[in-house]
């Protein structure tokens, strides 16, 4: 199916929302072939017509017309004018809506955000009240303005080595380069031509660094990196690394054991490592060093410090390369040892601006109307963002499980929908959990649906229904009707104000944790806030 086709059916038939970040730091274009666009800040003032796309970098024309039908030239102007504005944090860094809908069909964010600003548009909403809809109180983003390598807006980053991450070069090396990467994001396959192109240039004098981060959105992204891992203990990280980006559409188990069969693995200690979960912990350990320096979306590369995010060409990472390498010649020359070098050069690097002083974020969002589980009065509340077809949502239900055992009343959980557009049958299981939810049967339905996740038709949803006794008439009717539509727009909606970035997403009180974490994750942040509840009691009785 031709690309133009597939963005065409992603806008016009998928109804499921999915989410962006929303409140972070604009950073340089990830993509090669496609540069920051600078947003038009105002309706170009030549025209007659005060809503004209003639100014705006992309336009509904550029779009298959189905895409529009039914729209007024002052409708498209407002929404289109609303997707060139915004950023877009796919996974492919600081693309705008409308870039990333337009080139990237496979997004699984631009194509769904494009379609809830036609629907506001096709209402009759202006661009400034389709912006308050899709992006809160935030003001449209400014262009993003690339930092000049070696310039004061490019703060070096003094990040250390860990010793479990696979290495390729000599520690000698004068340049370090180190990549935050997920095998099944498509523009860290982009990337691996300009870092071949790297190795075979400067050859001892760069060393490489491979560090993970699988997005949420990725299905087998994590089990990639695991099984990564698992080569990397056998030696052959690199060749199983080539052997991943080279058949990255599929990933699943039986192709990870047949990558490892195929570069001579010991796939007996593969299969074992995967079944345990060993490399569990040094995925997350490099996810959250990502998360703490900064790092958006993948790939994002380190050069001594210096970031540079996306799969940018050779001439990109040249520039900085041939810096770092002219500050490492002076300090060989002064008597620095080779083995030092990548440390003192992060000694002399003007310290990264600290990302938090002010203490953990919290965003408020309301439960309202989602299913609830635990009491009113409950001092903490985990409101997860979900998708009933999303692997993670399914992993991290033990996880919930065994925070309820051990907190007991303490805690409350509300369960709220965001179906990605990428799962065909997520809505429909959104839809068809409120309609147990209605007859007081969610988190029965809950567990059937995600103990059976790879069984979410209609008429296995109907089926899960009636095994749990519920009004089948009722059922089918609130499913027919689409009664519940509404309900999971607003949760999906939500979910993008709250700066959700994937499923599933939870709100600790407020407090943001992202993915199927381990259960100490949760346990940090559920404390202190209980931690803060027992003060607040105390000086109440004061």
């Amino acid at each position: 199916m031709k690309p133009n086709v597939i963005v065409a059916l992603l806008v016009g038939l998928v109804i499921g929302f999915a989410v962006g970040k929303v409140a972070t730091t604009p950073g340089q274009s990830s993509r090669p072939d496609t540069p920051t666009v600078a947003a038009s800040p105002s309706p170009p003032s030549p025209s007659p017509t005060p809503s004209s796309e003639a100014d705006l970098p992309i336009k509904s024309s550029d779009f298959p017309a189905e895409t529009f039908a039914g729209l007024s030239d002052a409708q498209k102007y407002a929404a289109m004018k609303v997707l060139n504005e915004n950023t877009c944090d796919c996974g492919c860094p600081n693309d705008t809506f409308a870039e990333c809908a337009k080139k990237d069909p496979h997004c699984p964010v631009a194509p769904a955000k494009m379609k809830q600003a036609i629907t506001l548009a096709k209402t009759g909403k202006s661009a400034a009240e389709i912006q308050r809809e899709l992006f809160g109180n935030s003001a449209p983003r400014p262009p993003s303005q690339p930092s000049k390598p070696g310039s004061a807006a490019a703060p070096v980053q003094k990040i250390d080595i860990p010793a479990d991450s696979p290495v390729r070069g000599p520690k000698t090396a004068k340049v370090t380069i180190m990549e935050w990467s997920d095998f099944q994001c498509p523009f860290c396959e982009r990337a691996t031509a300009s870092v071949k192109k790297i190795e075979q240039a400067y050859g001892k004098d760069v060393r490489l660094v491979f560090r993970h981060q699988p997005l949420p959105m990725h299905e087998h992204a994590r089990l990639a990196a695991e099984a990564s891992m698992a080569a990397h203990e056998q030696g052959k990280f690199w060749e199983y690394h080539d052997r991943l980006f080279a058949n990255q559409r599929a990933l699943d188990r039986p192709s990870l054991e047949r990558y490892a069969a195929d570069v001579g693995l010991d796939v007996a200690k593969l299969k074992a490592a995967l079944d345990s979960g060993r490399f569990r912990s040094k995925v997350d350990s490099d996810a959250r060093d990502a998360s703490a320096i900064g790092v958006n979306g993948t790939p994002t590369f380190f050069i001594n410090g210096r970031q540079l995010v996306g799969a940018q060409p050779f001439e990109k990472f040249k520039e900085i390369i041939d810096d770092e390498i002219t500050k490492a010649d002076k300090l060989l020359a002064s008597g620095t040892k080779p083995e030092e070098l990548y440390a003192k050069l992060l000694e002399q690097a003007a310290p990264a601006t600290p990302r938090q002083h002010e203490g953990p974020k919290v965003t408020k969002i309301v439960v309202g109307v989602a299913p609830v589980k635990g009491p009113k009065n409950a001092p903490v509340t985990i409101i997860e963002f979900s998708d009933f077809q999303c692997p993670f949502c399914k992993n991290v239900v033990p996880t919930l499980e065994a925070l309820e055992k051990q907190y007991g009343n303490k805690v409350k959980v509300a369960f709220k929908n965001q179906p990605l557009p990428f799962h065909a049958n997520a809505r429909l299981a959104a839809a068809a959990s409120l309609a147990a939810n209605a007859q007081g049967k969610f988190w029965e339905y809950h567990d059937k649906l995600f103990a059976h996740q790879e069984a979410l038709d209609r008429a296995s949803l109907d089926k899960y229904a009636a095994e749990l006794g519920m009004d089948m008439a009722k059922f089918k009717s609130a499913l027919d009707s689409k009664k519940f539509d509404a309900q999971i727009t607003a949760d999906a909606t939500e979910a993008t104000w709250a700066g959700a970035e994937g499923t599933p997403t939870f709100f600790i009180n407020g407090r943001r944790l992202v993915g199927a974490q381990p259960i100490d994750a949760f346990k940090t942040i559920i404390d202190e806030e209980l931690k803060k509840a027992t003060e607040l009691k105390k000086t109440a009785k004061k």
